[in-house]
């Protein structure tokens, strides 16, 4: 089962981003320049400059899904033409994540927490 409970921001400006979420519209976030999530509820924003995935150029969306198995989903979206971008490996964060690519620079994130 796929869970749909954070969207990623790529941001141009950092500085900029953050403040417009603190003070623009109030909600709580935290991190610094290099990554930050927003607080909005039933969803995580997350705002990362990287996207932590190999392009030359970060832009789009990063759609993230938790799932029971991060090697079994990336397989089976492998098997169906998938472009993986980074296969399953622990981040700085503490998930297992792995990344597949989709249309318009957008990024699907499929993670769990171990």
């Amino acid at each position: 089962m796929m869970k749909l409970n954070h969207l990623s921001i790529i941001p141009t400006d950092m500085e900029r981003t953050i403040s417009f979420f603190q003070k623009e519209l109030n909600l709580p976030v935290k991190g610094d320049a290099s990554y930050a999530e927003v607080n909005a509820g039933a969803i995580i924003i997350s705002l990362s400059p990287s996207a932590a995935v190999p392009t030359e150029r970060p832009q789009g969306v990063v759609l993230q899904f938790e799932v029971d198995s991060v090697g079994a989903t990336l397989e089976q979206v492998r098997a169906r033409g998938g472009w993986v971008l980074r296969d399953p490996e622990l981040m700085p964060w503490g998930t297992e994540s792995a990344y597949v690519a989709g249309p318009d620079g957008l990024i699907v994130e499929f993670y769990r927490w171990p």
